[in-house]
């Protein structure tokens, strides 16, 4: 895969369904990226308490060390545990998405964490179940409505606005957390180039996705 990380570390909020993902190399990682997703959405900082259910994978150790460093209560869950079986399906829709972005864009396998990514972000302001009002994720934890119009499709080509006298090709491939800031390639491979441009013009409506303009 792009990057070398070939696992996935995955939280599900079981309350909005959100589903939050941070690649590692190895499950030993887990911990630090349990630590990363707590901290991008100040889950340790609510004034309420929280608990992360967990499987018995032996990885989990350091899944439980890093939530009790961080006031974050933890429960094993049985293997036959119905919130189990959620967890897992909601794996399965941004896993299947991905598979999806990738056959509908064209675009190589070792883009698939990106891919997995991408439909995280989506999937964050796709409404959810009639027992929760059909509201998105993004909502339900934000209290506003996404903002859809500026997502664009997965693997989207387009040029990176450096400056005026540099436009660089590439593609999307997913957004960073859960703000619509691009992670892009360039086919010459100048991801600095589109790490300037994407927060040079985050806020330009000439840019497609805060730094890339469709060709």
């Amino acid at each position: 895969m792009r990057g070398g990380k070939l696992t996935a570390f995955v939280l599900v909020d079981l309350k909005t369904m959100a589903v939050v993902k941070r690649d590692v190399f190895f499950k030993d990682q887990n911990g630090l990226a349990l630590a990363r997703i707590l901290s991008d959405h100040g889950v340790h900082k609510l004034p309420y308490s929280c608990t992360v259910y967990h499987d018995n994978c032996g990885s989990m150790a350091h899944v439980i060390s890093t939530a009790a460093r961080m006031g974050i209560a933890t429960h094993p869950l049985p293997p036959k545990e119905q919130s189990l079986n959620l967890a897992e399906k909601a794996i399965d829709i941004v896993f299947h998405a991905a598979e999806a972005h990738l056959a509908e864009s064209g675009r190589d396998r070792k883009y698939l964490p990106q891919a997995v990514d991408y439909a995280c972000h989506s999937h964050l302001r796709t409404a959810t179940t009639e027992s929760r009002g059909f509201m998105t994720p993004f909502e339900a934890i934000k209290g506003t409505k996404p903002d859809m119009t500026l997502l664009r499709p997965f693997g989207t080509i387009g040029v990176v606005v450096k400056d005026k006298a540099l436009n660089v090709p590439g593609f999307l491939l997913c957004y960073h957390v859960s703000e619509h800031i691009p992670n892009c390639t360039s086919k010459t491979r100048c991801r600095r180039h589109f790490a300037i441009a994407c927060r040079n013009f985050s806020k330009s409506v000439e840019c497609v996705e805060s730094g890339l303009r469709t060709v």
